[in-house]
């Protein structure tokens, strides 16, 4: 049975001022970083086989902390980067809302709308599909897995896994340096054991 440990990445500034960030290759905020921390504490007596993580700067340093602590490396999901926001990405979250509030809801309920000059959900989930299944393969064999992503991945992932549509992906929420696990057999569909759990995350 497969251990799949599915983590968005730490804060960074944008999300700390509800900016849209997308594919914009910012690292972490001092939080963040502290946030990368405690998810490596997290698996201070969990046994980890294999460490993976979108190519995106903020990503990666979120999974060096447990890669440096188990003494892992970091494997690149090329495919795993986040669903790119075009032409809002740099605006704010509430500006959006103001200006471009139609627009914000569909991109919101329907995974096929893009934002200008950006791409949909629905390419994320397409995008990922041949990776996620071989980091899942031979589930016959014991392995704790981890892997880092962003909101919007973690969001196709968990509809891929639980085959629902990725229409309602934006029904459950991704917190920075949330926590997500399943349970992947080869004799049952795979099961979700833990949602946005961020229990690890302790108050400064």
């Amino acid at each position: 049975m497969i251990q799949l440990y599915v983590i968005r990445h730490a804060q960074t500034q944008f999300n700390k001022e509800h900016i849209f960030q997308g594919v914009t290759d910012n690292g972490l905020s001092s939080d963040g970083l502290k946030q990368a921390k405690y998810i490596a504490d997290y698996f201070d007596n969990i046994e980890i086989d294999e460490i993976y993580s979108s190519p995106l700067n903020r990503v990666i340093q979120t999974a060096t902390p447990l890669a440096e602590k188990k003494k892992r490396e970091i494997k690149i999901l090329d495919k795993f980067y986040e669903v790119d926001c075009g032409k809002w990405e740099g605006k704010n979250w509430y500006y959006l809302v103001e200006n471009e509030g139609e627009s914000l809801r569909k991109w919101l309920l329907d995974a096929d709308f893009k934002a200008p000059e950006g791409e949909s959900l629905l390419d994320v989930y397409n995008r990922i599909e041949k990776q996620l299944f071989e980091v899942i393969s031979m589930p016959e064999r014991d392995r704790n897995i981890v892997l880092f992503g962003h909101g919007g991945v973690n969001r196709a992932i968990i509809c891929h896994l639980l085959g629902i549509s990725i229409n309602r992906a934006f029904r459950f929420e991704q917190s920075n340096a949330c926590i997500n696990l399943f349970e992947i057999s080869e004799k049952f569909p795979p099961r979700l054991i833990m949602l946005n759990y961020t229990g690890h995350l302790k108050e400064d």
